[in-house]
């Protein structure tokens, strides 16, 4: 039976709002207000959009397919560090990248040979 993504999300976000609600007593919140606007697009924007379309796109993509957009995301961060934050690209990061992108085709590899095998459905004269 497969469970909706809205009540999937929603479950997700209620557990962890329990257990950050166990932290809260330790917490300050003198916070100025471009600190509660950078927190408030980082709960909404960043975290429940982000999420909840992550939810909904692992919910209708294969499994496969889902890991591979997922480890994905490591390669492109790091690029964004790059391009935006000037960040330095160590032989350690170039190798990291590589293994990654690498272990993402080969775990593509036997669902593009599978998509090889079938035969194609030619359309015939009506």
């Amino acid at each position: 039976a497969a469970v909706p993504t809205s009540l999937r999300t929603f479950v997700q976000f209620g557990v962890a709002l329990l257990c950050f609600a166990m932290f809260l007593p330790q917490s300050r919140w003198s916070l100025t207000a471009k600190d509660w606007a950078g927190l408030w697009f980082l709960a909404i924007a960043a975290t429940l959009v982000a999420h909840t379309l992550w939810v909904r796109v692992t919910t209708d993509l294969s499994p496969a397919l889902a890991s591979i957009i997922y480890y994905a995301n490591v390669p492109f961060a790091v690029l964004l560090g790059v391009l935006v934050l000037h960040e330095p690209v160590t032989w350690r990061t170039a190798a990291g990248g590589a293994l990654i992108i690498a272990g993402s085709v080969i775990g593509l590899l036997p669902k593009l040979r599978q998509r090889d095998d079938e035969p194609v459905a030619t359309a015939e004269p009506g």
